[in-house]
């Protein structure tokens, strides 16, 4: 087990853990002492991630931080069901799995969008290999498909394994 590491701009990583080995805090640090990022985490009773508590310098205003909780729920079968980070970054996550452990749906909620309104992503796809990238396009090959809805379906993206495109919906009554 690593206890501290250095990395290459001189910052010091210390890492502590629980007596069953599971990592329970991490702590970055300038060479000067200033704290640059730390993580606290907790487990459930089957070992899985339960809670990861976020403190990271706001690289804005160096002297604030950005503060998260993470909160993971898990399904009878250990796969994780839901993510709901609270803080900076909030968002919630939950997924679908088909018998074989595979995601085949994830849905996140980003709270609000640009202008104030909920923001929600669903993902799925019919293959047991699930990868996506951040410019929505497909990054396997297949029938990939991931939908972005922004409020109420006015405005919608596509991306399936054939490539991206984006439409603007006309203003009007929200898609049904």
């Amino acid at each position: 087990m690593k206890l501290q590491a250095t990395m290459a701009n001189s910052n010091t990583v210390d890492y502590t853990y629980f007596l069953d080995g599971a990592l329970k805090t991490t702590s970055e640090k300038k060479p000067n002492g200033t704290l640059v990022s730390s993580r606290t985490y907790a487990y459930n009773p089957n070992g899985n991630k339960a809670q990861d508590v976020a403190k990271k310098m706001n690289a804005d205003n160096q002297a604030a931080y950005l503060d998260s909780t993470a909160d993971f729920t898990y399904d009878p079968a250990d796969r994780l069901a839901e993510s709901v980070k609270t803080g900076n970054g909030a968002a919630t996550e939950a997924y679908v799995h088909d018998d074989n452990a595979n995601v085949i749906s994830q849905t996140v909620s980003t709270g609000l969008g640009s202008r104030r309104r909920p923001v929600v992503e669903t993902s799925s796809e019919a293959h047991s290999a699930w990868r996506r990238s951040p410019a929505f396009r497909a990054a396997a090959s297949g029938p990939v498909s991931r939908t972005n809805a922004f409020t109420l379906g006015r405005r919608t993206a596509r991306a399936s394994a054939r490539g991206c495109s984006r439409r603007a919906a006309r203003p009007g009554p929200p898609a049904r």
